[in-house]
């Protein structure tokens, strides 16, 4: 279990991994979830080994609405597949020290992306990364309160806050060539399992640009190339702000 951060404040060392999130979006796709499982789905049925969801085609579901939904039997990694766009995900479900790092999920994430690019011939017009981090703290309010505010404020109506949020985004270029928005959002909440203890809470949240998506075409190697460097990035940025 990890220690409770003290009340005197946070860094990024006392953070772990709480859960990550890759994202390819594939515009001019009209997938068959029967074809996914038949002949792409074998190559990846160690890392999803549960039972695969299928939903009925419809003309009434939006192209970002899952098609196909696969899932390992423990119940911590899934996988979104939509017309629109296709999603990974690893999710912390108990407390303690996570059995994977970042950069493996997102280096994985990245191979799997590559390989269903290559299956379909799909073109890539979006990437994302995505990952959340908790600290233990025993007054996580009152600790970012006073990290992110003024003495003054924080002495007068923030001077004892149960619950406290601050959202930031910045646009630039990353590893001199995505260029991305990058979110960051630090906020209170309970960390994963039975024990619900407060946490402060981090989100952060690496995109290519929307407005670039009609015309982008992401290759194999530009999506391992962004995953790459979100890894670094992130971790970076988590620095910059608890440092």
């Amino acid at each position: 279990m990890p220690n409770m951060a003290s009340s005197k404040g946070i860094t990024c060392t006392d953070f772990e991994l709480t859960a990550c999130q890759a994202a390819a979006f594939t515009p001019d796709e009209e997938v068959s979830s029967v074809k996914l499982i038949q002949s792409f789905l074998p190559k990846w049925a160690e890392r999803f080994d549960g039972e695969p969801i299928s939903l009925p085609a419809s003309e009434i579901l939006a192209r970002e609405t899952p098609r196909l939904i696969l899932q390992n039997k423990r119940g911590d990694c899934r996988c979104h597949i939509a017309s629109g766009r296709v999603d990974l995900f690893w999710q912390k479900k108990n407390a303690g020290k996570p059995d994977l790092t970042m950069g493996t999920f997102l280096n994985e994430s990245a191979n799997f992306l590559i390989d269903y690019r290559e299956y379909l011939q799909a073109r890539v017009s979006r990437l994302a990364a995505v990952v959340s981090r908790h600290a233990v703290h025993e007054a996580p309010g009152l600790v970012l309160s006073r990290y992110f505010c003024r003495p003054e404020i924080t002495r007068g109506p923030l001077n004892r806050p149960e619950s406290f949020e601050i959202h930031a985004r910045k646009s630039y270029t990353l590893a001199g060539k995505f260029k991305i928005n990058s979110w960051v959002r630090s906020k209170t909440g309970v960390e994963p399992g039975k024990e619900g203890r407060p946490v402060v809470l981090v989100e952060q949240d690496l995109n290519t640009l929307a407005e670039d998506a009609e015309t982008m075409s992401f290759s194999e190697t530009e999506i391992q190339s962004f995953f790459s460097a979100a890894t670094l990035e992130l971790d970076a940025i988590l620095a910059v702000y608890y440092p």
